[in-house]
C-alpha cells in the first residue's frame, strides 16, 4: 500500500564496486590516480519537498576490508586502508576486497579490486540523454577500463564511472554542464530542436587519449499536447478517476516505430479489458479511460546493469545475466547458479581449482550458517566457472532512463545491528558474521527487473524503491501530458504522486519498452510500471573487436516483434501490484529472513509467518489472524454517488437509478445490509482505502452493519436504511464513495466468505494436524516454480481446477517458505502459466474491485467465485 515512507539511508560516491590502480602509466600518469571515496547520509531536504539532502558522513564511517579469496587466516592481512578525513583509499597489494563501511546503524557493502595499471579507456554509453535542471546534475556517463593481467586474477574491464581517473569537459557550457565530484550531467538548454551534427559533446581524457560522447537534454516537466485518448469517456483529470497512459520507452523516432507502439497499445488495450485471462479488468472497463503518449529514444532495448556470459562453456550459453537465478543441476536439492555465488561469490578469471578443492575450501571459510556443501555438484561447480563474462555491456541511450537489473556497483545501503570486523581470521562465530554481512554484496535484485537507471536519476531527486521518487523524469514527463484535441485537458497532474489524499490514477503510468528480454516491475512506491515485450532470459552480445574483448554492445533485432500474450499477461500483472498486490512466486530455497519480523506486508494478497502463527518459534497457523479469511462473499452491491446524511436513526444513500430495482427486491425479501461508509472530511488517504475492510483495517474506515431497508425511491436513486448502529437525533454526513452491499449467505442465515467454512474449520483442526497450510507439497525447503494443490478435505468438494480453491498456501514474495498467498495458483505468482493457472485467484479479483469499483463485488462473487462442478448453478 503506498504511504509515506521518508528516505533515510546511505549513499557511496563513486559507487559500490570500485577499482585502485597501483601505478601510473608514463608520462601521462607518473603518479597512480588517486581513488577518494565520499560517504553521505541521505534525508529529506528540510528546504526543497521532494528532493534528498546528501549530509556528507565521511569523517564519521567506519571502513572494515576483507580479502574473500586469499588462504584462510591471511583474509585480515595486508588489507586497503581509507583515510575517513580525506576519503583516500590506499592499498599495498593487488586483489579482490570487500568493504563494510559502517555510520551508527546504517552500512553499506562494497568491493575494491586493485590492479596494476590502467592501460585503456572508453565511454560506455553510444550517446546519452540528461535532463535540463536549473540546480541538480542528472545522467552520469558510464566510464569503463582495461586493467592489467595481474596474478591476482583481478577483472581484466572494471566500471571507473565518478573516480575522477577521466578528465571531463563539455564543449558547450551554456548547453550543458559537468559536476565536478560526480561527473554527472546538468542540462542547461533542451536541445530538441537542435540539428544531431550541433549536438554538444563532454570530452574525456586519460591515458593521452580523448574521446567524445554525444548529449541530449530533455526539459522533461514542459506541458506537452502529446497525449491521445485509446478509450476514454470520461476525459477527466480528477483524482477519483482511474486513468491509464501507456508512454513509449526504447522506441525510435521513425514511422516503423511509432506504427510498432501504437498497434501494440490497441492491442494491449484491447486484451486487457475483454480477454477473459485478464478479469476482472473487463468487468471494471467503465472505471478506466486510457491513454497513450509517444516520446522517441535514440536507441532501442534497455540497458542492462547486470553482465551477461560471454562464453559459450558452460550449459546455459552466452548473453545469460550475472547472476543468473536458475538450476543446472537435475538434483534439486542442489543450488542454482544464482544461490552458489550469494553463498561463496563469483569466480575469480581463470578458476581451474579442482572441484572436490573447492568444495573442501568453502567448507572451511567460515561461510554463513546458509552455505550448505551438500547442495553441491560438479555440473553447478562447472557453471560456476564457466558464469563470468570479460566486458561489460554499453549502456542504451532511451528516452526515459530505465534499466534492467542492477549493477554490482548499485548496492543500497541497509540497516541493522552493527557487525563488528574480528581482530583475526580465525574459525568462530564474530567470523561468520561478519563473512555474512560482507558477502550480502552478492545478493542482488532479480535481473527481470525495470527500475529507473541510477545513472540518469540523480540521488537528489531518485532513492528507488519503496520510496516515491515524485520528481523523477518519468513523473515530470507524465504530470506535464496534455490531451492533443480542444480544449487539451491537462490530465496529466492525475498522475502526479504524493503520499497524502487519495489519486485513483496513481500508477497507471505504464511503460512499454521495446525489448526481448523478459522484464517488468512496479517501481518507485507504485508510482509506475514497466515491462518489455518478450520473456526472453537470453540476449545477442559481442565484443566490437572479438579479438580483442573490451567494448562491448547488445544487438537486439533492429525490429522487435511483440510477443502480444506475453505482455498483456505481464500489464496485468504489473497493473495488480499498482492495486497492492505483491508477487505470490517463489524464487528462493528456504524461509523468507523476514519471516519473523513483526510488521506484515503491506499488501493484502500475501502475509508473513510472524502475523499468523499461533505461537512465537510456531510454524503452526492461526487462520483467524489470515488478512484475507473474512474477505465476504456478497449478493447484491453498489457505491453511493452522493454525500449520504444520518437523521433520527435512518441514512439516506443515493445509488444509480439503473439499479434501484434490484434493492427494491432486496427490501421485500428482507435482507440485512451493511454500509462501509467515508466520513466527510476525511480523505482517503491512500490508493488502496478498502471500500470493504479487511481484518486488519475493520477500525477505519467506519463500517455499519445489519441494517433494514426502510424504504425505496426508483425516481431518485436513493435508498433508505435503519438500524441500530444509526446515530439517534443528530446528524453525520458522509461523503459519496461508501459501499452499500448485502452479504451472501447460506441456507442458515450465515455469511459465505472466501475461505469456505468446510476449509476453514479445516484449517482450524489442530487436533489432526491441519493448522498448517494447505499444500498438498508440504516441502518448503525448495522452490517451487508451478502451482500448489490442497490437500484433501474429508466431504468437500474442491473445484475442478482445485489449485484455485482459496485458503492459505505457503511459498510467496520470492521465497519458498515463510510467506503465504491466498490460493494454489494466480496471475500474481505466474501471469504467464497456461489455461487458468495465468488468471487471478478469486482474492486478488476481490483486491482489484474493491480498489476500484466496489460496486461489483456482487457481480464478482456471481461469476467468478470457484466452485465444485456439482455446486454450481
Amino acid at each position: 500500500m503506498p504511504e509515506k515512507i521518508t528516505v533515510d539511508d546511505l549513499v557511496l560516491w563513486p559507487h559500490c564496486d570500485m577499482h585502485l590502480v597501483l601505478e601510473g602509466t608514463p608520462p601521462e600518469l607518473p603518479e597512480p590516480p588517486r581513488l577518494m571515496l565520499k560517504v553521505f547520509h541521505r534525508q529529506p531536504d528540510p528546504e526543497h519537498p521532494d528532493e534528498y539532502a546528501l549530509n556528507d558522513v565521511t569523517a564519521d564511517c567506519t571502513y572494515e576490508f576483507f580479502a574473500p579469496y586469499e588462504r584462510v587466516g591471511t583474509r585480515l592481512d595486508d588489507l586497503p586502508t581509507v583515510d575517513p578525513h580525506s576519503g583516500e583509499v590506499s592499498a599495498i597489494k593487488q586483489g579482490v576486497f570487500l568493504l563494510q563501511i559502517r555510520f551508527q546503524d546504517y552500512y553499506q557493502i562494497a568491493r575494491l579490486q586493485v590492479h596494476r595499471r590502467i592501460l585503456d579507456w572508453w565511454f560506455g554509453n553510444d550517446s546519452v540523454t540528461t535532463a535540463k535542471d536549473d540546480g541538480i546534475a542528472h545522467a552520469q556517463p558510464s566510464i569503463y577500463a582495461r586493467f592489467s593481467d595481474d596474478p591476482a586474477r583481478t577483472d581484466l574491464i572494471g566500471d571507473i564511472t565518478g573516480h575522477g581517473y577521466v578528465q571531463l569537459n563539455p564543449s558547450d557550457a551554456n548547453v550543458v554542464t559537468i559536476d565536478d565530484r560526480t561527473g554527472r550531467l546538468r542540462g542547461v538548454q533542451a536541445t530538441d530542436k537542435t540539428p544531431a551534427e550541433n549536438l554538444p559533446k563532454i570530452t574525456g581524457r586519460l591515458l593521452g587519449l580523448a574521446k567524445d560522447l554525444t548529449v541530449r537534454v530533455v526539459d522533461y516537466a514542459v506541458i506537452r499536447r502529446d497525449l491521445v485518448a485509446v478509450h476514454a469517456p470520461h476525459l477527466s483529470s480528477d483524482f477519483d478517476q482511474h486513468n491509464i497512459v501507456f508512454l513509449a520507452e526504447g522506441y525510435r523516432d521513425t514511422k516503423a516505430d511509432r506504427d510498432a507502439f501504437d498497434e501494440l497499445v490497441t492491442k494491449v488495450n484491447d486484451e486487457l479489458f475483454h480477454k477473459p485471462r485478464h478479469e476482472p479488468y473487463g468487468m471494471l472497463e467503465g472505471s478506466f479511460d486510457v491513454y497513450k503518449a509517444f516520446a522517441p529514444s535514440q536507441q532501442h532495448a534497455l540497458t542492462c546493469g547486470y553482465q551477461v556470459t560471454d562464453n559459450a562453456d558452460g550449459l546455459l550459453g552466452k548473453g545469460v545475466p550475472i547472476p543468473a537465478n536458475r538450476p543446472v543441476s537435475q538434483d534439486k536439492n542442489v543450488y542454482g547458479i544464482g544461490e552458489l555465488i550469494a553463498q561463496v561469490g563469483p569466480a575469480l578469471r581463470n578458476e581451474t581449482t579442482p572441484n572436490p578443492a573447492l568444495i573442501a575450501l568453502w567448507s572451511e571459510q567460515s561461510l554463513p550458517t546458509s552455505f550448505k556443501a551438500a547442495r553441491v555438484d560438479d555440473v553447478l561447480i562447472n557453471e560456476w566457472k564457466a558464469h563470468r563474462s570479460t566486458g561489460i555491456l554499453n549502456a542504451r541511450d532511451t528516452f526515459f532512463g530505465l534499466h534492467l537489473g542492477n549493477r554490482w556497483a548499485d548496492r543500497r545501503s541497509n540497516r541493522g545491528t552493527p557487525v563488528v570486523r574480528p581482530a583475526t581470521d580465525a574459525p568462530g562465530a564474530d567470523l561468520t558474521r561478519f563473512i555474512a554481512r560482507l558477502y550480502e554484496f552478492w545478493r542482488v535484485e532479480p535481473f527481470q527487473l525495470i527500475t529507473p537507471d541510477p545513472r540518469r536519476h540523480p540521488p537528489e531527486l531518485s532513492a528507488g524503491w519503496p520510496y516515491t521518487n515524485r520528481l523523477i523524469s518519468i513523473m515530470n514527463y507524465a504530470g506535464g501530458l496534455q490531451l492533443g484535441v480542444s480544449p487539451f485537458p491537462l490530465i496529466g497532474t492525475s498522475w502526479t504522486p504524493f503520499d497524502s489524499g487519495f489519486r485513483a490514477s496513481r500508477g497507471l503510468v505504464v511503460l512499454l519498452v521495446q525489448d526481448t528480454m523478459v522484464g517488468g516491475a512496479a517501481f518507485d512506491n507504485f508510482t509506475g510500471t514497466a515491462l518489455t515485450l518478450d520473456a526472453r532470459q537470453q540476449l545477442a552480445a559481442d565484443y566490437d573487436n572479438p579479438a580483442d574483448p573490451r567494448v562491448m554492445h547488445r544487438k537486439p533485432p533492429d525490429t522487435v516483434k511483440p510477443n502480444f500474450g506475453t505482455v498483456v499477461d505481464t500489464a496485468a500483472h504489473e497493473l495488480g501490484h499498482v492495486f497492492n498486490l505483491f508477487d505470490e512466486g517463489e524464487a528462493t530455497d528456504g524461509d523468507d529472513p523476514n519471516a519473523t519480523r513483526t510488521d506484515d506486508f503491506t499488501a493484502d494478497n500475501v502475509t508473513r509467518l510472524s502475523a499468523i502463527r499461533k505461537a512465537p518459534a510456531s510454524r503452526q497457523i492461526n487462520i483467524d489472524l489470515v488478512k484475507w479469511s473474512d474477505i465476504p462473499r456478497v449478493r447484491l452491491s453498489d457505491r453511493t454517488t452522493a454525500q449520504a446524511a444520518t437523521v433520527n436513526g435512518t441514512l439516506l444513500v443515493t445509488i444509480d437509478r439503473n439499479r434501484i430495482g434490484d434493492w427494491e427486491q432486496a427490501r421485500k425479501a428482507p435482507v440485512k445490509v451493511k454500509v462501509n461508509v467515508r466520513p466527510r472530511g476525511v480523505a482517503r488517504l491512500d490508493m488502496t482505502a478498502h471500500q470493504l475492510p479487511l481484518p486488519s483495517s475493520l477500525a477505519t474506515p467506519p463500517f455499519l452493519q445489519d441494517l433494514e431497508i426502510h424504504a425505496v425511491n426508483p425516481t431518485t436513486g436513493t435508498v433508505t436504511l435503519t438500524g441500530v448502529e444509526l446515530p439517534a437525533g443528530q446528524i453525520q454526513i458522509y461523503d459519496a464513495g461508501a459501499t452499500i452491499y448485502v452479504p451472501l449467505r447460506d441456507k442458515a442465515g450465515l455469511e459465505l466468505f472466501a475461505v469456505e467454512k468446510p476449509v476453514h474449520d479445516f484449517l482450524k483442526d489442530a487436533d489432526h494436524g491441519h493448522d498448517s497450510p494447505l499444500n498438498r507439497d508440504t516441502d518448503h525447503d525448495h522452490v517451487n516454480f508451478k502451482e500448489d494443490h490442497p490437500l484433501d478435505i474429508d466431504g468437500f468438494s474442491a473445484p475442478c481446477h482445485d489449485e484455485r480453491l482459496v485458503g492459505v498456501y505457503e511459498g510467496a514474495v520470492h521465497w519458498s517458505g515463510g510467506n503465504y498467498r491466498p490460493a494454489g495458483a494466480c496471475k500474481m505468482r505466474d501471469q504467464l502459466a497456461s489455461g487458468t493457472d495465468g488468471e487471478f485467484c478469486f482474492v486478488c479479483k476481490w483486491l482489484i474491485v474493491n480498489r476500484v469499483d466496489s460496486g461489483r463485488h456482487a457481480f464478482l462473487s456471481a461469476k467468478f467465485f470457484p466452485k465444485a462442478k456439482k455446486n454450481k448453478s
